[in-house]
C-alpha cells in the first residue's frame, strides 16, 4: 500500500545548524494497517507525515502510494487520496462555514466544483446520520457555523470530513493532543470506529504511549530519523508502557552509537 524507499531529508544545509534527519529511511505499510508512530521530540514523526502529505519535499527518495511515486507531487494533488487531521482542531475545518457546508466540501473531495444546489435533502440526511453516530448532538446543528463549536466538536468534525470520502491513506498528527482527557478518549474511540468501518490505511503520530499500545495493529518508534522499534499484532498486544520504554532505551542507545560512528568516519 505505502512504500518509502531511501528517503533523505536535511535541514539548514551548509550551516552550523545542519541536521540530517532522514538518511536513507525506508518503510512499508500494508493495506489496512493502522500504525501508531511514537518517538521523542525531534525523532522525525511529524516530518515524516509532512513528507508523505507533500508539505515538505524530500532531498531524494521515493514515496509510493499504491505503486505511484508521489514524492514530487504537489500537496494539493496528494490531498485527493491522502487525508490528514492536525493537532489544532481549527486546521481541518472552515470556521466561517456551517457544519453542513464543511461536510459538503468534504463530500465533493476529488471532484470538480461547479454551479449546483448548496443543500440537498438526501445529503442532509446522510450528514445527520453520520453526526448522530458521534453522540455529540451535532446532527441538530447543521446550520451552525463551525467557529462556535468546542475544540472536541471541531476535531470530531475534522475527522468525519477527512473520511467522508474514504482516502487511500489517513494521517493523524497528534489529533487528540490539544483536547482534554475525556474528549480525547471520545475522539480516539471515534477514530477506531471510523478506521475499522472503512478499513482505512492509517498512520497516527502520538505522544501518548497508552494510545500507541491500545490502538492499531502495528507500533513503530522513531529515534533520530530511524526505526528503532517495530511491533505488530501479537508482539504489540500485552506489552506494557514500562516494557516499551525499556525497549526504546536499549534500541535508541544502539542507534546513537551508529550515528556517532558515522560522523566519526566522516
Amino acid at each position: 500500500m505505502i512504500e518509502i524507499r531511501d528517503l533523505r531529508k536535511t535541514f539548514y544545509r551548509g550551516t552550523p545548524d545542519e541536521i540530517q534527519l532522514f538518511r536513507g529511511f525506508s518503510m512499508k505499510i500494508e493495506k489496512g494497517d493502522f500504525v501508531t508512530l511514537v518517538g521523542s521530540n525531534g525523532a522525525g514523526k511529524s516530518t515524516l507525515l509532512n513528507l508523505i502529505a507533500g508539505s515538505l519535499m524530500p532531498d531524494s527518495g521515493e514515496i509510493l502510494v499504491e505503486g505511484r511515486d508521489v514524492a514530487r507531487m504537489p500537496e494539493h494533488k496528494r490531498s485527493a487520496f491522502i487525508s490528514r487531521v492536525f493537532q489544532n482542531p481549527s486546521l481541518g475545518t472552515s470556521p466561517s462555514l456551517t457544519i453542513e457546508e464543511n461536510l459538503s466540501l468534504a463530500l465533493n473531495k476529488g471532484r470538480p466544483f461547479g454551479l449546483g444546489r448548496a443543500k440537498d435533502r438526501r445529503r442532509r440526511e446522510r450528514f445527520r446520520e453520520r453526526l448522530a453516530a458521534l453522540g455529540l448532538g451535532l446532527e441538530n446543528k447543521l446550520d451552525v457555523k463551525v467557529g462556535v463549536l468546542s475544540g472536541g466538536q471541531r476535531q470530531a468534525l475534522a475527522l468525519l470530513m477527512a473520511t467522508e470520502v474514504p482516502p487511500s491513506l489517513l494521517l493523524l498528527d497528534e489529533h487528540t493532543a490539544a483536547l482534554d482527557p475525556n474528549t480525547a478518549g471520545v475522539i480516539m474511540e471515534m477514530t477506531r470506529r471510523v478506521v475499522e468501518e472503512h478499513r482505512i490505511t492509517t498512520l497516527m503520530v502520538t505522544h501518548n504511549m497508552k494510545n500507541a499500545l491500545d490502538y492499531g495493529n502495528r507500533l513503530v518508534m522513531l529515534h533520530r530519523g530511524s526505526i528503532v522499534v517495530d511491533l505488530r499484532d501479537e508482539q504489540k498486544r500485552g506489552l506494557t508502557i514500562a516494557q516499551l520504554m525499556d525497549l526504546f532505551s536499549r534500541t535508541s542507545a544502539l542507534t546513537d552509537q551508529m550515528v556517532l560512528a558515522e560522523f566519526t568516519q566522516i
